[in-house]
């Protein structure tokens, strides 16, 4: 790992058991709920499948450049485009991101973590041999624009409709950035890299990790700046959903901090 640091080894196998793909005989069509008032058939009442076959259908994904630490497909509340944020980690920060992720379900951002077991393979020179098959295909990373347009035919007031439907990615490391940075721009969608940009300073891994900014809050406030900041995203679609639009930019271009305030300041004017 290159970092002199205890981790929990059972963050593994606890998130794991989590995921729908590992559940025992789900019936079809239900979703889970992460705890009870959710909706759905409550996570922790699912029985999952044995350790031994999780890890052995695990060991492919490893191998092949990276994994779903946590995955909250076939959750109930999950709604790509609207509340999604893929979260890839690498090496010993994986417990901020695990700490960050759930913070941000309780306010109801699905953060899914991606853990790399190799950069090279997942979206380095390896994985361009093969146009990153694994991130793609495997993993389900990709761009994609989630519509949900208001009615059967697409008019021109649906443009705005349309914004904001993009998964963002948050990649976090300690190391130089460039090891996970490519990450947005192979699928097509935004990304905010957290990585080492300072130097010569020693300390506790906690307090190294908060001097960089790569604390859990600080892994929160990202998440949310990229999904705020993909809510804001413009389409143009035909010359009348482009007169919407134009009509619209005359009121001005939003921050990306009006969708997601800093509750410190926000405390602070109260």
């Amino acid at each position: 790992r290159a970092v002199t640091r205890g981790i929990r080894q059972d963050l593994l196998i606890q998130n794991l058991r989590r995921q729908v793909r590992f559940k025992d005989n789900l019936p079809a069509g239900v979703n889970l709920g992460a705890k009870s008032g959710d909706g759905g058939l409550v996570e922790a009442e699912a029985p999952s499948i044995s350790d031994s076959k999780i890890l052995a259908q695990l060991r492919e994904d490893v191998l092949q450049g990276g994994y779903y630490l946590i995955d909250y497909r076939g959750y109930r509340g999950y709604r790509p485009g609207e509340n999604v944020v893929h979260v890839f980690v690498m090496g010993a920060l994986a417990p901020e991101v695990v700490a960050a992720s759930e913070e941000l379900l309780a306010q109801g951002i699905y953060a899914n973590v991606i853990s790399v077991s190799s950069p090279s393979l997942l979206c380095g020179l390896q994985a361009c041999e093969n146009d990153y098959n694994h991130l793609r295909k495997n993993l389900a990373i990709d761009g994609s624009l989630h519509l949900a347009p208001t009615g059967d035919v697409l008019e021109p007031i649906d443009a705005i409709d349309l914004a904001g439907r993009r998964i963002p990615i948050v990649s976090v490391h300690d190391g130089e950035e460039g090891l996970l940075d490519n990450l947005g721009s192979i699928v097509g969608t935004r990304q905010i890299t957290m990585a080492v940009r300072k130097f010569s300073k020693c300390g506790t891994p906690d307090q190294v990790y908060d001097h960089h900014g790569l604390g859990p809050d600080s892994i929160v406030k990202a998440c949310g700046r990229a999904l705020a900041e993909t809510a804001l995203e413009r389409v143009r679609l035909a010359p009348a959903a482009l007169r919407t639009l134009q009509r619209q930019d005359q009121g001005g271009q939003s921050s990306w901090q009006e969708l997601w305030p800093d509750p410190v300041r926000t405390s602070n004017k109260e």
